[in-house]
């Protein structure tokens, strides 16, 4: 959610759980289907490295435009969450390349943020090199666009990837760099 000074607002609508110091206690299965982490379809109980998974989810839709493992089938979408390849452009950064591969980790304890450091692990990763955050706590930081005084919605219902005809993941999408299962687990 945006404010209407342009500051970034998170919010969990009233589905967040007190009390969960590990990564294996939570067991609820709640949210939208595109934003749940592997563990928790895996339904092997989660904790708060979901949240950062979760991060990483949103920080990825904030810069493509979609969530990543999208499938408009939920069968394919669930599929690609545990199992499928994480699609990135090649233009990306490679500090916002290193900071989603690194959250969207599929292994919640290897997961950026997992350690007992938490969120100062996340706030230390290069993407956020020159970020205030005490100035961004308080509200400080000045924003170089104008606040939207009225927001229209978005419907991102056309895809930016293209939905594989045979459901093969070796589809090749120009302009983009396909990160395998395989090679997430490296990271």
């Amino acid at each position: 959610m945006i404010d209407e000074e342009g500051h970034a607002l998170l919010t969990d609508f009233g589905l967040s759980k007190e009390g969960i110091y590990d990564n294996i206690s939570a067991t609820s299965f709640c949210g939208s289907v595109a934003y749940l982490a592997p563990e928790m379809l895996k339904r092997s109980g989660h904790g708060k490295s979901v949240d950062w998974y979760l991060f990483g989810v949103l920080l990825y839709e904030m810069l493509f435009g979609t969530p990543p493992y999208y499938s408009k089938s939920k069968e394919q979408l669930f599929h690609n969450i545990k199992r499928g390849t994480l699609k990135i452009p090649r233009s990306v950064s490679k500090e916002a390349l290193d900071l989603l591969k690194r959250l969207l980790n599929r292994n919640p304890n290897k997961r950026l943020g997992a350690s007992f450091r938490d969120a100062d692990e996340i706030k230390e990763h290069p993407f956020f090199a020159g970020v205030n955050f005490e100035e961004v706590f308080q509200r400080k930081q000045k924003h170089s666009s104008p606040v939207l005084k009225e927001v229209k919605p978005t419907n991102f219902s056309d895809s930016i990837f293209m939905e594989p005809d045979s459901g093969a993941d070796d589809q090749v999408v120009e302009g983009w760099s396909f990160i395998t299962p395989d090679m997430m687990a490296k990271s």
